[in-house]
């Protein structure tokens, strides 16, 4: 697992530059993450858990420059933990497939005023954002994701405050901007 930026114990970190992500491997639950915030323990970034497990440490990330995802699997921010935030004002770039701009679990918030987007055509799977039980999006800005079987924004258990854009286009995800799972 390769985490880029991290902070934890109530710190709080700001990208202003350039991030590259590269491929996670998935199969053993090794992420690539451009930034992530909170410290939970038992659940993988994927895991499909419905309990919230209070966090032993919170933290906050912002991204206000430009998060390149290139691998496969790779993951934008990563939020965990009732308390913890993720909040993009600059661009996620998603340029493989199963990637995913935002992913946020247990509790975390995400504000979303920038803008999350496929960067290239043919891709898969790709998912802007991703709302685990007790989650919340605020998002005043724009997702704008062209793939197939892609989502927009995927919950389960997350909450949606929508003033911003989300549009979905490819094979089998016309209809699929916002995706319970």
């Amino acid at each position: 697992m390769e985490i880029l930026v991290y902070t934890h114990m109530d710190q709080k970190q700001k990208n202003t530059g350039i991030i590259t992500v590269g491929a996670s491997d998935i199969a053993n639950d090794l992420y690539n993450i451009g930034m992530a915030s909170g410290f939970t323990s038992g659940h993988s970034p994927r895991d499909a858990k419905d309990t919230v497990i209070t966090p032993k440490y919170t933290g906050e990330v912002e991204n206000a420059g430009t998060i390149n995802v290139n691998g496969k699997g790779g993951i934008g921010l990563f939020s965990t933990g009732r308390g913890s935030v993720a909040r993009n004002t600059g661009n996620i770039i998603l340029n493989n497939d199963d990637t995913i701009g935002i992913y946020a679990d247990e509790g975390a918030t995400v504000y979303n005023s920038g803008t999350i987007r496929t960067g290239r055509t043919g891709l898969k799977g790709v998912q802007g954002i991703v709302l685990g039980v007790g989650s919340k999006l605020h998002n005043t800005g724009n997702i704008i994701i062209d793939a197939d079987n892609a989502t927009g924004v995927k919950l389960k258990g997350g909450t949606i405050t929508l003033e911003g854009n989300i549009i979905v286009t490819g094979a089998g995800s016309e209809k699929n901007w916002c995706k319970y799972y």
